[in-house]
């Protein structure tokens, strides 16, 4: 923390804009002190970094691709919170090219309360490989003709037709 000081001076200019031209008196210079180190201080939150590495584990990166069997798959990033372990994808972020996300990273207001809401740089960031291509849709559901990119939920129904998730459950299946 870099150290602070408030001079007489300053503290009388600030003391006489609020009551007239009356010198600062002792209790004025000690309380606008204290008001600077604590402006200083959130500045100085404000401006931190926090720099994650790459890896596995609370506090770290790992590069991912997002919306992998959407239309729009995509490389991004995932970190797990060092304080409460949550894995939080950064995918409404943008990732610069040196590893400064922005904006600054917070957990999903539906997951429990954690106060760590730090701007984020990603230690050994490098730039991405392109986009890979969206997978190819597998057959269609024999029922309706849903189409999808993966098998996760289908079924099989009527011989060896894929069934989808939406007539597995309506045909009593989980």
């Amino acid at each position: 923390m870099r150290a602070r000081h408030v001079t007489r001076i300053q503290v009388g200019s600030i003391v006489g804009m609020a009551h007239g031209d009356r010198p600062p008196t002792d209790e004025d210079t000690k309380a606008m002190a204290a008001i600077v180190r604590a402006a200083g201080d959130l500045l100085e939150e404000a401006d931190m970094t926090t720099e994650l590495p790459n890896g596995k584990g609370a506090g770290k990166w790992q590069r991912v691709i997002v919306d992998e069997f959407g239309d729009r798959p995509r490389w991004s990033a995932i970190i797990r919170c060092p304080q409460c372990g949550v894995f939080l994808p950064i995918t409404n972020h943008t990732i610069a090219p040196d590893g400064t996300v922005t904006p600054s990273v917070a957990h999903d207001p539906r997951l429990p309360p954690c106060s760590w809401h730090p701007n984020v740089k990603l230690v050994g960031w490098s730039p991405c490989p392109p986009d890979p291509e969206p997978r190819p849709f597998h057959d269609p559901c024999g029922r309706c003709g849903a189409t999808g990119r993966q098998l996760g939920g289908w079924g099989i129904g009527w011989g060896f037709a894929l069934v989808c998730p939406a007539c597995v459950k309506q045909l009593g299946g989980h």
